[in-house]
């Protein structure tokens, strides 16, 4: 009873990522630049967490491995999507993760194991400091002036 309480935990943590993956391109033209960029650090650190309690808690499923992978796949491809609005040229990854996902799927038609690689999770990572960076880019005009409007930050700056 004790696993399938963690095992709820660590599937829930997944789906709340899946879900506020699908939601951000909504969210994009509600929430002010300092919170889009909150909340694509809450849902990268969701994908660290899940990982890390699943594998601790010994309550790793195929299930699990498929729904973090789903959510994996899909906020690459929904923040890639975002930043290509404004830079068109990003929808070569959006591109090269549908391509991924092909493959993906054809290996697991073939027998291939689920689990996430050494190799996939660096790329996931990537792709997340990647778009993190490209949000501070594109939006490095708002986030200037919500930095310059709080006080206790200028102090620090003007040292």
């Amino acid at each position: 009873m004790k696993n399938k309480n963690k095992l709820i935990i660590v599937n829930l943590i997944t789906i709340s990522r899946l879900i506020g993956t699908i939601m951000f391109p909504i969210f994009v033209n509600i929430i002010p630049t300092t919170g889009l960029i909150i909340y694509l650090l809450l849902l990268l650190l969701t994908d660290f967490i899940d990982g890390i309690l699943a594998r601790n808690w010994k309550v790793s499923t195929i299930f699990g491995a498929l729904l973090d992978a789903t959510a994996d796949k899909m906020f690459g491809i929904s923040t890639m999507l975002v930043v290509s609005m404004k830079y068109p040229i990003m929808f070569l990854p959006i591109l090269t993760e549908i391509i991924i996902t092909s493959v993906n799927i054809c290996g697991a038609n073939h027998g291939s194991g689920l689990e996430s690689s050494n190799l996939g999770k660096f790329k996931t990572w990537i792709l997340g400091i990647g778009t993190f960076i490209s949000f501070l880019t594109i939006y490095a005009n708002d986030l200037l002036l919500v930095t310059n409007s709080i006080k206790w930050l200028n102090n620090i700056f003007d040292y």
